[in-house]
């Protein structure tokens, strides 16, 4: 059995390169993105994480990784390649096009990430993905034996949201 942290997270907050473009937003996202890494590089350091499992983009650098290196800890990308998508009947554009598709998609994505996670399973693990992906995943985790800790962006006083 291995303990891990789930975090539930909005995906701007893990991708480094800015998306605002008036200073405010420039400034506001900074902020929580500077507070972001700090909450997780705690929890990384309170809790004794020796993994992250990140839900990031393949072809850009994202902020788990970036902790990860920073901390000398292992590193896992859990997002499905497009292929793997594909073999599932799936292509991302769908994801808008109703809640039963989104909803199909969502249980293939987490099943795929869950095992990820298990295939690298570690003593302590931080998975970070988007906060739609925490009850399912922290379901699978939790049936597989897991000590599992689901923390939500949502639930912290730092964060606004995308700012506009």
């Amino acid at each position: 059995m291995c303990e891990i942290h789930i975090v539930g997270l909005d995906h701007f907050l893990q991708i480094l390169k800015a998306k605002c473009w008036t200073p405010e937003g420039i400034k506001a996202e900074a902020d929580q993105k500077r507070r972001f890494y700090e909450w997780l590089r705690e929890l990384v350091v309170q809790n004794g994480v020796v993994l992250i499992a990140e839900e990031a983009d393949f072809d850009t650098e994202f902020l788990g990784s970036v902790l990860a290196r920073n901390l000398s800890l292992d590193y896992i990308n859990i997002t499905m390649p497009s292929n793997e998508w594909k073999t599932h009947g799936f292509r991302i554009d769908q994801l808008t096009t109703s809640y039963e598709t989104r909803a199909a998609a969502y249980r293939v994505l987490e099943s795929y990430m869950f095992e990820r996670v298990q295939a690298h399973e570690q003593s302590v693990t931080l998975v970070m993905c988007g906060r739609n992906h925490l009850p399912g995943l922290q379901q699978l985790l939790t049936a597989a034996g897991h000590q599992v800790h689901p923390h939500d962006v949502y639930d912290c006083e730092w964060f606004i949201g995308r700012p506009e």
